[in-house]
């Protein structure tokens, strides 16, 4: 359980690096469609139906691997080396589909 909780919890994180750098660039216009029940609901309460507007391409993906890797040395506690570090990694595939 931890495991699809984490998974998960990666593929949004990677989802919101996306749209941000996106919608950076000034570009493009990015139409999440990932709430769109709770879009619905809101528009049926104020008595209106919602405006939607067609995507001019698709964007889906997949985290295809993600882990840590260990750099540097052990050397004396760091007096005569570099030290160790660790540095997370993701490999991210993406489908663009022109809508």
């Amino acid at each position: 359980m931890a495991l699809a909780y984490t998974v998960l919890s990666l593929g949004n994180q990677s989802q919101t690096i996306l749209v941000t750098h996106l919608q950076q660039t000034g570009r493009f216009n990015v139409l999440e469609r990932i709430n769109m029940e709770e879009l619905k609901n809101e528009a049926a309460i104020s008595g209106k139906s919602p405006q939607l507007k067609g995507a001019t391409y698709v964007v889906t993906g997949d985290v295809t691997e993600f882990g840590r890797k260990e750099t540097g040395d052990r050397q004396l506690w760091s007096i005569l080396g570099s030290g160790k570090s660790q540095v997370a990694y993701a490999k991210v595939n993406l489908y663009i589909v022109n809508g």
